[in-house]
């Protein structure tokens, strides 16, 4: 083999690297952009806040393929982080809830 066959063959490679790269972050893209409309599809036919937003820490949760997904509301003038909603990936074992709710105070 020449070495402009060599040269020719790695920079094809480093082109198909690089095409690879570019699917995989397009693929990403493509999942974050479903997750979105799952989410605003959930919202238009959902009055209950509180369904929602089980719905949207379980559509994150899945789409990122996290262990758990969670949704604080935080209290300033009780200075508290108050848990509002759990996704947790049944996928995972040996995953422990952090509901609860936790002081914005530090020692």
């Amino acid at each position: 083999m020449s070495n402009e066959e060599k040269d020719w063959d790695k920079q094809l490679l480093s082109e198909l690297r690089g095409s690879s790269k570019y699917n995989e972050q397009l693929e990403e893209r493509l999942s974050f952009a479903s997750a979105l409309n799952l989410i605003a599809k959930t919202i238009i036919h959902n009055d209950n806040t509180l369904n929602i937003l089980r719905s949207m820490v379980e559509i994150v949760g899945s789409t990122l393929c996290v262990d758990r997904s969670l949704i604080y509301k935080v209290d300033f003038t009780k200075r508290q982080i108050i848990d509002q909603c759990e996704w947790l990936n049944s996928q995972t074992h040996n995953v422990i809830s952090f509901r609860d709710t936790y002081s914005l105070i530090m020692c």
